[in-house]
């Protein structure tokens, strides 16, 4: 098995397949420390957020982190609802580039959705 393309290659890739994604959705990596990312999202004020906030937590993220950033999602929606909506891309190494940005799709389009985390495993 090879190794998966890094975060920011990750990032790229997804925004290129997703086409113009409207200014009210924004992909970013997750970043360590976790806590650091979770207190960046709590505090941006909402007249400067987009109204879709997409994760992506990328095969480089450890174990650890992975499991935190996963746990604080459902409490973190809960916080920000009704205004704004966040959710995760929990992708695993190996996974297609394709089938992450149909998952990104799936989850911005979904509008009543929020905090909700979907797994992108390789297929083999």
């Amino acid at each position: 098995m090879t190794a998966g393309p890094a975060t920011g290659d990750l990032l790229s890739a997804v925004v290129t397949l997703l086409g113009g994604i409207s200014d009210s959705v924004r992909i970013l990596p997750a970043t360590v420390p976790i806590g650091d990312m979770i207190d960046q999202l709590r505090g941006a004020r909402p007249e400067m957020t987009p109204e879709m906030t997409l994760v992506l937590a990328g095969p480089d993220l450890t174990a650890i982190d992975r499991a935190m950033l996963l746990a604080a999602m459902g409490p973190l929606a809960i916080e920000l609802a009704p205004a704004r909506r966040i959710g995760v891309l929990d992708i695993a190494d190996g996974a297609a580039a394709a089938e992450i940005a149909a998952a990104a799709r799936f989850l911005i389009e979904a509008g009543s959705t929020t905090g909700q985390t979907l797994r992108i495993e390789a297929v083999s």
